[in-house]
């Protein structure tokens, strides 16, 4: 008997758990077309900095719409004074739209940097945290673009950024990532910028729980 109830209550989580997923899949996936990205073949009179480095194409009420995200080469610079190399990396975002169907505008674009770098510059786009959803089902896009960034020579907290993009607006929220290693544990940081004020309270809730997941935060 006692293995029976076992094997229910086993079931019963599964279950739970699997509605739970479709739910989650049917509150973020957009009402609108979701394209795929292919870097070779997006329109050449897209004008951007750096190389492409990830895509989103969808089509929604603004026509067809591409969000690129971009890499400039880390530069260099010697310092003869201290015998030190400082290094610079600039990075981008765009969104170009296509109203008439004749010609991609520029929506809106983002630029970040780290500059000067004595140590170790990492940045990184986090690709499982770039979305183009329709949280508020108004058939514009929200594209949601997290990375982290960070000059450092040892184990510390990187910088944290989201961002997410809808008709132009832009929104925001930064901080510092999680660290949990063996003797050293640094709780993350979360700060939302006001430009969440303005926005559907779904828009808000969807990118804090993307920004406590991507940085580690409970």
């Amino acid at each position: 008997m006692r293995q029976l109830i076992l094997i229910l209550c086993i079931g019963l989580l599964i279950v739970i758990s699997s509605c739970s997923k479709q739910q989650e899949k049917i509150a973020t996936e957009p009402s609108f077309k979701v394209l795929e990205f292919k870097k070779a073949s997006f329109p050449s009179s897209l004008v951007y900095k750096g190389s492409v480095v990830q895509g989103l194409h969808w089509s929604d009420k603004n026509g067809d719409n591409y969000f690129l995200l971009t890499e400039e080469n880390t530069s260099e610079k010697y310092d003869s004074t201290n015998d030190w190399n400082y290094k610079t990396k600039f990075w981008h975002g765009y969104h170009f739209a296509n109203y008439n169907q004749t010609e991609y505008k520029l929506l809106r674009e983002f630029t970040d940097f780290v500059k000067d770098c004595e140590f170790d510059l990492m940045q990184e786009f986090l690709a499982d945290y770039f979305t183009v959803t329709d949280l508020d089902k108004n058939n514009l896009g929200e594209v949601t673009v997290i990375y982290t960034k960070t000059c450092t020579s040892d184990v510390s907290p990187q910088d944290i950024i989201l961002l997410m993009f809808e008709n132009g607006t832009k929104y925001a929220i930064r901080g510092l990532t999680n660290v949990d290693v063996p003797g050293l544990s640094i709780k993350g940081e979360r700060k939302v910028d006001a430009s969440f004020n303005s926005a559907v309270p779904v828009l808000k809730e969807y990118a804090i729980t993307q920004f406590n997941r991507a940085a580690g935060i409970k």
